[in-house]
């Protein structure tokens, strides 16, 4: 039996002693008993003081008369004992379990990381599924370290029942084979963790044709903070750049937006501008869909703000670049 993984329902509690009030089978997941314990989920000991009987069991899920084991596989002769037929009577308490202490010495060992229970599943290349004891604890800004021949860390984007939606930028992607060695963390600094991620923005104009890259540059890193995403990007021309006319120039986001509270024209961090060897300009970033944005740059002294394109702030050329760093919240 792999080391537990409970939900916040997991409950310890002193002193609890009852008895069961009809005999079991060895494969019977409802326990009836006199009193049931006060937690929704937990461990129980049946006839502890049977050194060949006694049995711990793990439920997840109880009435006023009964707990439920999650399966006859999962739940009973739970942390190496065996599973057996109990009568109507037998004792049954709750107390301390070598697997409490394994699963605390292992997450101490773990440097802030929780061992994932059961099999996690591929998906695709940004999604898995997990079992929903995992599904329960994992949210936006999770941290996700996982084997696939290789250490893979992610963070989690989006979660729909037991589906998560994984970004591990363009340093790690999901493959299409066997996940082992699960962990997951929402400590801000667990051991290990990259913390920052590579990615590629796409350079694109609110309308008209879009520019052309070339042999420029365009590169940008991100990190997440909970569900706070922050990030910095560098764009730079090139000598086969093709900025393509005028237009709103607008760069992706490594991780959807959520401009539900801020709008379209929320302005979410600082921009620079070079004109290689001539001048340099402040500016912002803006907010233009939930998952793209666009920089919002003053001109030289007398000229008015206007959103960057090919013409503004200045005329383009090789060697010419712009930086900026940014924060925002991510969508749910």
């Amino acid at each position: 039996m792999a080391t537990l993984q409970a939900t916040p329902a997991f409950t310890y509690e002193n002193f609890y002693d009852s008895q069961l009030t009809s005999d079991i089978t060895a494969s019977a997941t409802d326990i009836f008993l006199d009193t049931v314990p006060a937690g929704d989920e937990g461990t129980l000991i049946i006839e502890p003081d049977s050194a060949s009987n006694r049995e711990i069991i793990y439920y997840n899920s109880k009435t006023a008369t009964k707990v439920t084991c999650p399966s006859a596989a999962l739940g009973r002769g739970y942390d190496n004992t065996t599973a057996t037929t109990h009568s109507a009577g037998a004792r049954v308490i709750i107390a301390p379990i070598a697997d409490w202490f394994n699963s605390l010495r292992e997450a101490i060992a773990r440097n802030g990381w929780m061992k994932g229970s059961g099999t996690w599943t591929y998906g695709s290349a940004t999604t898995m599924t997990v079992p929903a004891a995992d599904a329960a604890l994992i949210s936006v800004g999770t941290k996700i370290w996982l084997t696939q021949t290789t250490s893979k860390y992610f963070y989690v984007t989006g979660k729909s029942g037991t589906t998560i939606t994984l970004n591990g930028g363009t340093d790690y992607t999901l493959a299409n084979a066997a996940i082992t060695a699960p962990y997951y963390s929402n400590d801000q600094t667990p051991l290990g963790f990259p913390h920052w991620f590579n990615y590629t923005p796409t350079w694109s104009k609110v309308s008209g044709t879009a520019p052309v890259l070339g042999n420029g540059e365009l590169s940008g890193r991100f990190s997440m903070n909970g569900k706070t995403v922050i990030g910095r990007f560098k764009f730079a021309i090139g000598s086969t750049s093709n900025i393509n006319g005028a237009g709103t120039w607008t760069f992706t986001l490594p991780v959807t937006a959520d401009i539900t509270n801020t709008g379209a024209t929320f302005f979410f961090g600082a921009a620079y501008v070079e004109d290689a060897g001539i001048a340099g300009y402040s500016g912002w970033l803006r907010l233009h869909t939930a998952s793209v944005y666009t920089t919002h740059a003053p001109q030289s002294s007398g000229m008015t703000v206007g959103d960057i394109n090919s013409t503004v702030p200045h005329g383009w050329a090789s060697s010419d670049y712009m930086k900026g760093t940014y924060s925002y919240e991510a969508a749910s």
